[in-house]
This record gives C-alpha cells, sequence and structure tokens, in this order.
C-alpha cells in the first residue's frame, strides 16, 4: 500500500528539510511497530496500521495550511503523532489494560515439605505439585493466555487450547504450551531450572544476556533442558522422561547426583535437617529410594552406604560424615 507524504511546507529550504525529516520519523515509527509485531505476537486483524499512518499525515498537512505563525509546525505534528501513537497502543494493549482496571481473583496453592498435592485448574489442565512448592494462577483464565507461576517442581498435563496458549513462570524461565504433559524443576536457591517433556513440545524461553530480551529452544518428548543462568545458550538432551516424575509416585531417583542436590531432596521429601562434611558433599550418588516403602532411616542408610559415611542425629539434625569419594 502506497503511503502518503507530507506536502511542501513552504519554498524554503530548511522548511522543507524538517518537512522530510519528520515524515522519516512518522515513518520509521510505523515500519518498527510493525517488525515488533510480526516478531512478537499476532496484531488484531481489526486494526488498520495503514489507516492510523494515512490519519497523521492528512491531519499534519491540515494543521500545516491552517496553522498561525507563531506555533511551529513541528510541535503540531508531534502532537499530533503522539495522541495517535498512544492511541494506537491503547487499542492494540487493550486486553492487558482492562486487566489492570479489573484484575483476576488469584489461587495460590502451597504444599509444605513432605507433602504433595494435585491441582484442577478451569479449563480442566492438572498440575501434580511437589513438596516446599507453590502455585499461583488465576480462578478464570480470561485472556489471550493461561499464564501461571510456579515455585519449586510440578508436572502439568495442560489440555490443548490453540487459541490460548498455557505459560508457566518459574525464576528465570518461561515455558510455552499449547497442549502436553512436562515436568519443571525450579526451586528457589538452585543453581538450575529444568524442563522435560513426555508428550507434546513446549518453547522455554531464558534470558539471553541482553537487557529484556530472551533465548528459545524447543524442547520435544524424552527431551530435557537446563538452564543454569551463565549457560545462554541452551541444547535439549535425550533422557528417559518417565524418570523426571517418579516422585508422583513417592520415590527418589538419583544419578550421579552431587551428595549436596540429594540432601536437598531428602529434606524436602521427609521434612528433617540434614548435614554432611565437605569431603563428600560432591560424592556423586546413584540409587532409587522409595520412599512408599522404605522409612527415612533406611533411606539415610543407603545414601550413606553410598559414600562410605557414617550416619549421626544429635540436636534435630542428621549427619553425614566421611573420608571423602573413592
Amino acid at each position: 500500500m502506497e503511503r502518503k507524504h507530507l506536502k511542501p511546507v513552504s519554498e524554503n529550504p530548511s522548511d522543507q528539510k524538517r518537512t522530510a525529516f519528520l515524515e522519516t520519523l512518522i515513518t520509521r515509527y510505523f515500519d518498527r511497530q510493525s517488525e515488533k509485531n510480526q516478531e512478537e505476537f499476532a496484531e488484531d486483524e481489526s486494526f488498520d496500521r495503514e489507516g492510523v499512518y494515512d490519519k497523521v499525515m492528512t491531519a499534519i498537512n491540515e494543521k500545516k495550511s491552517s496553522s498561525h505563525k507563531g506555533i511551529p509546525i513541528l510541535r503540531i505534528a508531534a502532537s499530533i503523532l503522539l495522541v495517535s501513537s498512544l492511541a494506537s497502543l491503547l487499542y492494540l494493549k487493550r486486553a492487558e489494560i482492562a486487566l489492570l482496571l479489573n484484575p483476576e481473583k488469584m489461587v495460590e496453592r502451597k504444599t509444605e515439605k513432605g507433602q504433595t498435592m494435585i491441582v484442577k485448574l478451569e479449563d480442566g489442565s492438572k498440575v501434580w505439585l511437589n513438596s516446599d512448592s507453590k502455585l499461583i494462577y488465576p480462578e478464570h483464565f480470561n485472556g489471550k493466555s493461561r499464564n501461571i507461576k510456579l515455585v519449586g517442581e510440578a508436572y502439568f498435563e495442560v489440555v490443548h487450547l490453540a487459541k490460548q496458549p498455557f505459560t508457566i513462570e518459574s525464576e528465570r524461565v518461561k515455558t510455552v504450551v499449547l497442549g502436553t504433559s512436562f515436568n519443571i524443576r525450579a526451586y528457589p536457591g538452585n543453581k538450575k531450572v529444568e524442563v522435560t517433556v513426555l508428550t507434546g513440545k513446549v518453547a522455554v524461553y531464558t534470558p539471553n544476556g541482553k537487557k529484556e530480551t530472551f533465548s528459545k529452544v524447543y524442547v520435544t518428548p524424552d527431551q530435557k533442558v537446563t538452564y543454569a543462568g551463565e549457560d545462554i545458550r541452551l541444547r535439549p538432551y535425550s533422557v528417559k522422561a518417565e524418570e523426571s516424575i517418579d516422585w508422583k509416585e513417592g520415590k527418589m531417583l538419583f544419578n550421579a547426583t552431587p551428595l549436596a542436590e540429594v540432601i536437598e531432596e531428602i529434606e524436602r521429601k521427609y521434612n528433617v535437617k540434614l548435614n554432611c562434611s565437605d569431603k563428600i558433599r560432591e560424592c556423586p550418588i546413584t540409587t532409587t529410594a522409595d520412599l512408599k516403602n522404605e522409612g527415612l532411616n533406611k533411606t539415610l542408610r543407603i545414601i550413606a552406604g553410598t559414600v562410605n559415611a557414617s550416619l549421626s542425629y544429635q540436636d534435630g539434625t542428621y549427619y553425614l560424615d566421611g573420608k571423602g569419594c573413592e
């Protein structure tokens, strides 16, 4: 579509230069907005961007022909452009503005250490919340997307809704899906955020080192992606995805996991205090403990035996001590 141009305000070369400069600014603004919408999201089909552009140019030309001598043409044009730009922005963001004016009622579900919980959402999706975790979500999904927040770990079975994607904010990572099943592990204080996909496909967004910009990677069934903060180039790798949700059945699976991380897991599952000596903190643990059939004491003995450590208990805290990894 051919766009209109500003009419020359006079034969004065300086006036003509200012007019050409103003037209360049207006054109650049609308081109950048168009590129931004193509990259980030689909623009509302009812919004006539070219029509708004033409109205701005026409209004400026009309203002020039009828303006008083004492009012600079650039000031009038800038005012019209500002009002038009704000109107366009308000229109495009009307859903977000409506949400601010009429905030949705938020629901918070939380598990303590040693607890798990199943949460059923309004759209039919299900969330299995692991111990010491929190889920925050709207009572009703009224917007263009279903947005929730996770602190801790959860397994999701999301109902497919093509026009309403499901978005999970967890620590520094955003996961976007349409309908699938996957596990997110994002406990506060942990260096890693993990997303494991069982079925379907998800998009994982992470900071890419530039201010307020993100990198995106797709994760498919039996793949896992781990974000550790400093790693800005994520690459999914193959795993047995079912093992990532053993916790749903009351189990813990460790595969060359440092003892320090194992201790954190045991503390959450059993709601106990457990510590170890520095010599064995990084010792790798590979074992499976069934929390349904094995009590805390047996689980601790299994872990202690794996690193040849002694187990003691004093003042409410269990303690593992050893000579180091063999």
